[in-house]
C-alpha cells in the first residue's frame, strides 16, 4: 500500500498530476477538483502527497489498474476514505464532486445542508441524503481542517484560546466552519487578544452587529 510520495510537479490536468520522483520514476496521481486550483502553479515544485492506493477497472477479464489519489493532508485523505464507503459513491464519482474543500463538504454534512450537497457535481438529492444519514455525526473533525490559503491568513493567537473558543460556539449550536470564520475575523480585527473571554467578547459583538 503506497500511503504517500514526494517529487516534482511536472504537469496538472483536468484531475491528475504528473509527478517525477527522485529516483527519476514518473507517476499519475489522480487529485480532488478543488485541488487543481492550488497545484495550477506548482509546477517545477517539490511537493508531498498523502495518497490513497486502489486498484481500478477488472470488468469483464480486463486487467486491474493500480491508482492512486493524492492529498495534502492525512485528514482529507481520511475524510475521502470515509466519504467513499457511502453506497454508490465511488472513488471517481468522488473525485468529481470534491469542487471545494473538504471542511466544506464536511460542514454540509455535519449541518444536514442538502442543499449544498446538491450543488456537487453528480449528487442529486438522494445521493446528498444518504450521504447525511451514512456521514452525519461522524465527520466534524474535518469540518475544521484548514487549507494552504487559511494557514497564510491566519493570525497567531495564544495557545489554546482558539480551541477553548471554539468548542464554546460548538456548544452553541454553531457548525465547526462557522466557529473556525467567527474566530479567524475576530482575530484579524483584534490581533491584541490574549484570553477566550476576550475573544469570545469580540464574537459575540461582531455577530450583533
Amino acid at each position: 500500500m503506497i500511503t504517500g510520495i514526494n517529487g516534482v510537479i511536472v504537469s496538472v490536468g483536468e484531475d491528475r498530476i504528473v509527478l517525477k520522483t527522485e529516483g527519476y520514476l514518473t507517476y499519475e496521481v489522480l487529485v480532488p477538483r478543488f485541488m487543481i486550483r492550488r497545484l495550477m502553479n506548482k509546477t517545477g515544485e517539490q511537493t508531498d502527497f498523502f495518497t490513497y492506493h486502489y486498484l481500478e477497472g477488472g470488468g469483464g477479464g480486463s486487467n486491474m489498474i493500480p491508482r492512486l489519489v493524492g492529498f495534502a493532508s492525512p485528514e482529507e485523505r481520511e475524510f475521502f476514505e470515509k466519504f467513499i464507503t457511502v453506497p454508490d459513491i465511488g472513488v471517481r464519482k468522488a473525485l468529481r464532486c470534491f469542487v471545494v474543500p473538504t471542511a466544506e463538504i464536511a460542514g454540509a454534512i455535519e449541518s444536514n445542508d442538502i442543499k449544498t450537497l446538491q450543488s456537487l457535481p453528480g449528487i442529486g438529492k438522494r445521493s446528498a441524503q444518504k450521504i447525511v444519514a451514512e456521514l452525519g455525526g461522524k465527520v466534524a473533525k474535518f469540518a475544521l481542517i484548514r487549507t494552504v490559503e487559511d494557514v497564510a491568513d491566519d493570525v497567531p493567537a495564544p495557545v489554546g484560546i482558539k480551541e477553548e473558543v471554539t468548542d464554546v460556539l460548538l456548544q452553541l449550536g454553531y457548525s465547526p466552519r462557522e466557529a473556525q470564520d467567527m474566530i479567524s475575523k475576530s482575530l484579524k480585527e483584534h490581533p491584541e487578544i490574549s484570553t477566550a473571554e476576550e475573544l469570545l467578547k469580540i464574537v459575540y459583538s461582531r455577530q450583533s452587529e
